[in-house]
């Protein structure tokens, strides 16, 4: 005997497994919401499986296509679709109208609960600077300010989840369970913060006859996680005790003297990777009883790699407009065949093949890399042209949203112009499309998979997709759409060709994180071919 417990309405014994969660509901009067009739439109029949996930029915093509769009987490079940085979535990997430207008316009993130590190940082004293001063000089001052701490975050894996005044929230580790890698990002981003407010008090005082402090305060714990706001200006934030206590945390830093501050429960992920000074026992508002609190002052023997410190550097020098155009050139300048290895891969012969017409429009991006090589080598990082281009590559990937990609550093820049693979042009087969890939050391999966970087990116003043600058798979989506398709190129209808191409396409289409996985093995082979 089967049962369903709908928490807050009934339980519902002896039910037919052939019938949807749906169907069972109307039939023992709970109130379902389905506003579009139970055809996996509108997703306000929406319910959260509390218990029993494993008794659940995978979902269908219809749920699935619309739990990709709304961005749906395993647990979050369209009661029209669903089958059961064993007992579960369920809630429904629309109530009423107002939740039927909410479900049917969100396409964001649901909520969900994850331990992350939450980080609050505040200017001490600016409010009586800005009082002060002229407005300009209080924005202008701001913007710089938070320029330089934004960028801290984003370089070391973090989030800006808003700025409040003077004041910013960041989060360290959505996605990531190592809380060890987790508080040792959060913590490196918080000394370099300290570092970059010490460059930056120098511009203010010589300008203003001012300097700021800073504190910062860290911890680490469960939060939820999810978009927030109305639909037209919605955000992705954190909310719960953590993060309130996160900013209870950078306001004790005031009392205490202390430029940064970590929770018990932070310092003891991290204790073995920082140094401390002094040990607070406080309290803390809005909590009853005594917490202790470390003031940190740097990581203990901070290793940052040379690559680190290079992607630093191009974090801020590649925009999200351009970063496309890097993931072309690093596919233009890795299309080549080498007689000593049969095979392709990346050896910066491209910057003296800018007169072919393939490369039309990267004499731009070549030139940036010069430029990037020169600054870098001022600093005292000698990186090769082709070494150069793979780490644009990941930082562009990156700013698209896209899969992190490992490189190791190592390719040889070649002296001249290189020999090419024949130029994909509008009468290739699907054949001669895999023997070129094959040539250069891939196969046909990888042609596949690496043809979604049409993704993004335009053509002719042609968008290849809706979303050209959000590195998903719409690709796969459209190439499946005849109307849609003629935005693409050619190459790129061929994969429909064959019956192995086809099948893959059809994966990628309906399944975004397989082809991001698959996306990120290829290209790190692709990228990887002559280190």
């Amino acid at each position: 005997m089967i049962k369903i417990n709908f928490l807050e309405d009934k339980i519902v014994e002896d039910i037919d497994s052939s019938k949807t969660i749906l169907q069972i509901s109307l039939q023992n009067e709970i109130p379902m919401m389905y506003a579009c009739g139970g055809n996996a439109r509108c997703s306000t029949c929406r319910v959260i499986i509390l218990e029993g996930l494993e008794n659940i029915e995978p979902r269908n093509e219809a749920e699935a296509e619309l739990a990709s769009k709304k961005n749906l987490e395993d647990n979050i079940r369209l009661s029209c679709q669903t089958k059961i085979s064993g007992d579960i535990k369920l809630r429904r997430l629309v109530i009423d109208e107002e939740d039927i207008e909410i479900a049917v316009s969100h396409n964001g993130v649901t909520g969900r609960e994850e331990k992350i590190a939450v980080m609050f940082t505040d200017i001490r004293g600016f409010t009586s600077f800005s009082e002060k001063a002229l407005p300009y000089d209080v924005i202008h001052i701001l913007n710089r300010y938070f320029q330089k701490m934004g960028k801290t975050v984003l370089a070391n894996s973090g989030y800006i989840d808003k700025y409040i005044g003077d004041g910013l929230m960041a989060l360290f580790g959505v996605g990531n369970t190592n809380a060890f890698e987790v508080c040792q990002t959060a913590t490196k981003a918080a000394v370099t913060m300290i570092e970059e407010l010490h460059s930056l008090n120098l511009y203010l005082q010589k300008h203003f006859s001012i300097q700021f402090q800073i504190g910062i305060g860290l911890h680490f714990g469960s939060v939820i996680l999810g978009e927030i706001g109305h639909p037209e200006k919605k955000q992705f934030t954190a909310i719960g005790d953590n993060v309130n206590f996160a900013s209870r945390i950078e306001s004790t830093t005031k009392k205490a003297g202390a430029e940064i501050l970590a929770s018990d429960v932070f310092y003891e992920i991290i204790k073995n990777s920082v140094s401390k000074e002094r040990i607070f026992e406080t309290n803390i508002k809005g909590k009853t009883g005594k917490y202790r609190l470390y003031e940190i002052k740097k990581l203990l023997n901070p290793t940052i790699s040379k690559i680190e410190k290079i992607e630093t550097y191009l974090q801020e020098k590649i925009s999200t407009v351009e970063a496309p155009a890097y993931i072309r050139l690093a596919f233009h300048d890795a299309g080549n065949y080498s007689v000593e290895t049969s095979r392709g891969g990346l050896d910066g012969s491209i910057q003296f093949e800018l007169d072919r017409e393939e490369n039309k429009g990267l004499d731009f991006y070549v030139t940036h890399i010069l430029i990037y090589r020169k600054d870098l080598k001022l600093m005292g990082l000698e990186i090769t042209f082709a070494d150069l281009i793979a780490v644009c590559t990941k930082i562009a990937l990156e700013k698209l949203g896209g899969p992190k990609l490992e490189i190791a550093l190592g390719r040889i820049d070649a002296l001249a112009a290189g020999e090419r693979m024949k130029t994909p042009h509008v009468n290739f087969t699907i054949d001669e499309l895999i023997s070129a890939f094959q040539k250069m050391g891939l196969d046909e999966k990888d042609l596949v998979v690496l043809s979604g970087a049409h993704t993004v990116g335009v053509q002719n003043k042609i968008a290849f997709t809706e979303s050209p600058y959000e590195f998903d798979n719409s690709y796969f989506q459209n190439l499946l759409d005849s109307e849609l398709s003629k935005n693409l190129i050619d190459t790129d209808r061929v994969l429909l060709k064959s019956s192995t191409t086809l099948q893959l396409v059809l994966d990628y289409a309906s399944d975004k994180e397989l082809f991001l996985k698959d996306f990120k093995a290829s290209m790190e082979k692709l990228l990887n071919l002559s280190v």
